[in-house]
């Protein structure tokens, strides 16, 4: 597998699996929620769009959206309910892969 390959075979699944969290939060919050709440699914939809760019700026893009989604993970993790812990883990474990 040559160089090119390799790396968009890694982008690739980058960007599925921070989508893996951001799917596991749009379920949580139903199709009826503020503007406000659909911030952390279009995080890493977007970073998912980024990375598949060349350039350092997408790149740092796509990492600071992960990272953030990340960091709401934690906090969903640590202090919601069970539900929210859920989809916390989820998408700390979606986007830390990424």
């Amino acid at each position: 597998m040559n160089d090119v390959a390799l790396r968009r075979l890694r982008v690739t699944l980058a960007g599925a699996a921070g989508l893996v969290g951001a799917i596991a939060f749009r379920m949580k919050i139903g199709p009826d929620a503020k503007p406000a709440a659909w911030i952390p699914f279009l995080g890493p939809v977007v970073a998912a769009v980024m990375v598949q760019l060349p350039g350092l700026a997408p790149q740092l893009l796509a990492r600071g959206l992960w990272w953030s989604n990340v960091v709401l993970g934690v906090i969903l993790a640590v202090l919601g309910g069970r539900s929210e812990s859920t989809v916390g883990l989820t998408l700390l474990y979606g986007c830390g892969a990424a």
